[in-house]
């Protein structure tokens, strides 16, 4: 009977060291108070700038903070310029930021043609249906 109790022990002990090897260690809970161990990187990059698009970030970064995700922002204006735009979304591609948040239509589509590895969260853009954005935004074809 003693044999019994120790092969049911160690066969316990076995299955616990077996299953706890496979916890995930994710410690970035949301609402749930816990700390999180990552700090993401955020490229915003936003065509000019206007208080309805200075607020739509505002409001991103309230959401991430809110959810307990920790970022960090490299915030980047175009001015105006196409081409500043372009070099503001290749920028964050080169450097691999975690996320790009394109913050206008102009800047979304630079971003989109900058790359197709990192994720792309876009506001403010007028009907991006119209454009039949849904489809190229799925398949990361340039527009």
């Amino acid at each position: 009977m003693r044999m019994k109790w120790k092969g049911i022990l160690i066969a316990g002990l076995f299955s616990t060291l077996l299953l706890s090897g496979c916890a995930s260690k994710d410690t970035s809970a949301g609402k749930n108070g816990s700390k999180q161990e990552k700090t993401y990187s955020i490229g915003v990059t936003q065509i000019v700038e206007h208080p309805s698009l200075n607020n739509a970030f505002k409001g991103f970064k309230k959401a991430l903070k809110d959810e307990g995700i920790s970022a960090k922002y490299d915030v980047q204006i175009a001015q105006g310029d196409q081409n500043n735009n372009q070099t503001i979304a290749n920028n964050f591609a080169s450097e691999g930021v975690d996320l790009i948040f394109a913050n206008s239509t102009p800047s979304a589509l630079g971003a989109l043609n900058a790359t197709k590895e990192i994720p792309i969260v876009f506001t403010s853009v007028s009907i991006p249906s119209a454009a039949d954005w849904s489809n190229r935004w799925k398949n990361r074809e340039a527009i």
